[in-house]
């Protein structure tokens, strides 16, 4: 049976963890196991997933000090288990379908085993009830995609052994990253192989207290890029991956990223690329909002 890793970042997720833990445990189809690293919770988080512990020899738990949600998956990565066939980042606050990693690993396996390879899929998006709301919009993927948005949603993910082992290879500095899946979904953009699913097999809470969620209204969407566009979250991410990767890189994908970086130095560049049929993003309400934003070089 296919071995799988679940790495769950936990900080103060008592509300809804013990619902997302056993919705992991009820994976049908695939041997789990579960490495969890509590940020510092000052909840009873740790407390809940101990009592899961003295049940279930598949739960291990790292605890340490609070570093951030990117950090802390990126810890979870470094000490994941190396014999695991594939690897998967979990929440703390979803549910989970009991066919979920089984899709998952019986999609990812269509893939060819010589390069890196990296799952994700459509989520359903429901409130704090598990109330149904939208789902989660379909992606184009790719290099030329990766430079300018995210696709992968952090707990559809899984990655192989390959995906793990090159992420290893470099120590990104994680306060130049937009988050921990985004980094991820990049390497494997231009080194690897992606397999995105159509289908949902998450219930994506919407509340206010995740640290990343997605409303898909256009105030919204628009505050959400702002936000993002004060920090230079993408701009810096790209950065950090060509300064990280770039002699690595085949030719014509160090042409594209030296492009996007062209580009963002005048008006009139900024159009040009705009014109090129592979700048999408996963809605026309996100193609708007990203066309405006980075011909004021705001993204």
């Amino acid at each position: 049976m296919t071995k799988i890793q679940v790495l769950m970042s936990v900080y103060n997720g008592e509300l809804y963890l013990k619902e997302q833990i056993q919705s992991i445990l009820n994976q049908k189809g695939v041997d789990v196991f579960l490495l969890i690293r509590d940020d510092h919770s000052a909840d009873s988080s740790v407390k809940i997933i101990r009592e899961f512990m003295k049940n279930n020899s598949n739960i291990q738990l790292i605890q340490g000090k609070n570093v951030g949600v990117i950090e802390s998956f990126f810890q979870l990565i470094r000490k994941a288990n190396p014999q695991m066939d594939f690897y998967s980042f979990s929440d703390q606050d979803d549910v989970w379908m009991s066919n979920k990693l089984l899709a998952a690993t019986q999609a990812i396996s269509q893939l060819h085993e010589e390069k890196p390879r990296l799952y994700i899929s459509r989520s359903e998006l429901v409130d704090a009830n598990l109330k149904h709301i939208d789902y989660s919009d379909k992606s184009a993927v790719g290099p030329q995609n990766a430079i300018i948005m995210n696709a992968a949603i952090g707990h559809t993910i899984v990655f192989d052994r390959a995906l793990r082992k090159l992420f290893l290879s470099k120590k990104p500095d994680a306060t130049q990253l937009v988050m921990h899946d985004s980094w991820l979904y990049k390497i494997a953009s231009f080194f690897g192989q992606i397999y995105f699913d159509d289908n949902y097999y998450t219930k994506y809470r919407q509340h206010g207290d995740n640290k990343v969620g997605m409303d898909k209204k256009l105030i919204t969407k628009i505050k959400n890029t702002l936000e993002a566009s004060k920090k230079k979250l993408f701009y810096k991410e790209i950065m950090e991956f060509n300064k990280l990767y770039k002699k690595e890189l085949p030719e014509k994908y160090e042409y594209e990223i030296s492009r996007y970086f062209k580009a963002k130095k005048h008006f009139y560049s900024r159009f040009i690329y705009l014109l090129h049929p592979y700048i999408q993003r996963d809605s026309l309400r996100g193609q708007i909002i990203f066309r405006v934003f980075f011909l004021l070089n705001m993204k």
